[in-house]
């Protein structure tokens, strides 16, 4: 059985979600301006017309792929962030989830990480709609910690949020580049700091 008759018999929604790995995984290697239909055909083993058959063009094979991303974390967000959970606790759930993804799904984190820094690219304005989203929910449960007492009254709920989200940053390249000893210390740190929590290092016993 040769791999055409293979590929003749995937399903359309089964088709079009590997093309969508292989675009990760090409994306995640080569950088989301050289990803290009034919890099994703040769990952997913089909010509380059089938690339283009589910991908009309090149704009929307990126959008598409940028997409992945976008539900993947806003998804994260939405399982993090939840009423009725400490704003500390909710804010230290999602970056855990946030360092955890670098494992679990690191094409994701690595394109990410790119496309939240193409500040000269098309798709700039897509991750800017993206990142205030994020920090929305980040914001609310910030403001709601204030109403509830667990958070400081002298806190900004927008600086809070976009602290946590700018320091998504440093935990992505700590850990592409190994320095993972003591993420969790990190992690607590850096919630923390954007929660005006004094050190727990410091607090006797």
């Amino acid at each position: 059985m040769n791999a055409h008759a293979v590929r003749k018999r995937m399903k359309p929604d089964d088709r079009r979600a590997q093309l969508l790995d292989c675009g990760l995984v090409v994306f995640a290697r080569l950088g989301i301006g050289r990803g290009s239909h034919a890099e994703v055909a040769r990952e997913a083993g089909v010509s380059v017309a089938t690339a283009f058959n589910y991908f009309p063009s090149r704009e929307n094979l990126v959008d598409e792929i940028l997409g992945q991303i976008d539900q993947f974390l806003t998804e994260m967000v939405a399982k993090t962030i939840v009423p009725g959970k400490p704003a500390s606790q909710a804010l230290y759930d999602l970056v855990h989830a946030f360092a955890e993804a670098a494992d679990t799904h690191p094409e994701i984190i690595r394109v990410w990480l790119e496309w939240s820094t193409s500040i000269r690219d098309e798709t700039w304005t897509k991750y800017l709609d993206f990142q205030e989203r994020v920090i929305a929910g980040l914001r609310q449960a910030v403001q709601q910690g204030k109403l509830e007492g667990t958070v400081a009254a002298d806190v900004d709920p927008e600086d809070a949020a976009r602290i946590v989200v700018g320091d998504a940053h440093m935990v992505a390249l700590m850990h592409f580049s190994r320095r993972t000893t003591n993420m969790d210390r990190f992690l607590r740190h850096m919630v923390d700091s954007a929660l005006k929590i004094p050190s727990r290092d410091n607090i006797p016993g």
